[in-house]
């Protein structure tokens, strides 16, 4: 009888730590992927913020002699906007826009279902995700609000337009293969 017993609690013991290694695999897996999509998301930002720095998109917020339809900028913002695609497999499309939300130029002839901008991006100071449909699919929208890059205004920050930045469902797919590929190999 005693070794019947410590057969079962030798078993009840191998059980349960077999359930807390997969807990443990679980929970490792999931903080893993929350790290994963924030990087993401930071790197995103990142390059949010060396487009709206540029000199190309600084120039064609701050020109009083800027002239529309925008042709002179055309070719040096989307250059700066090609770097980003360039960055980040995620990024669909890019818009840029006044002060006022009015649209300025794109990545392409449209503007991926982004136009025209949530009217509370007005109120906005730091970067913000919308949730948009497009095309019967749902996206991702970071609105990044631009200051005028001046060492006059580092106190007093004058926001003079913002980006937007279309993700795709690759973010997550993404995001998901980098996380898989470790966690396989830790079981």
């Amino acid at each position: 009888e005693i070794s019947e017993c410590l057969v079962g609690s030798e078993m009840c013991i191998r059980d349960r730590i077999a359930r807390n290694t997969a807990y443990e695999v679980v929970v490792k897996s999931n903080e893993s992927m929350l790290e994963r999509m924030d990087q993401t998301l930071t790197n995103l930002e990142n390059v949010c913020y060396v487009m709206a720095y540029s000199s190309a998109v600084q120039s064609i917020l701050t020109d009083k002699e800027v002239t529309f339809p925008l042709v002179d900028y055309h070719k040096p913002v989307r250059t700066s906007f090609a770097v980003a695609f360039a960055c980040s497999p995620a990024i669909i499309g890019i818009g840029l826009y006044d002060n006022e939300l009015t649209y300025l130029l794109s990545s392409g002839n449209n503007l991926f279902g982004v136009e025209p901008l949530p009217e509370d991006c007005y109120r906005i100071s730091t970067p913000q995700y919308h949730v948009v449909e497009q095309d019967k699919a749902t996206a991702l929208l970071l609105v990044y609000p631009i200051y005028r890059d001046s060492r006059v205004d580092s106190v007093i920050k004058v926001k003079i337009g913002y980006l937007a930045i279309t993700i795709g469902d690759g973010l997550l797919k993404l995001s998901l293969i980098h996380i898989s590929e470790p966690t396989r190999h830790s079981l």
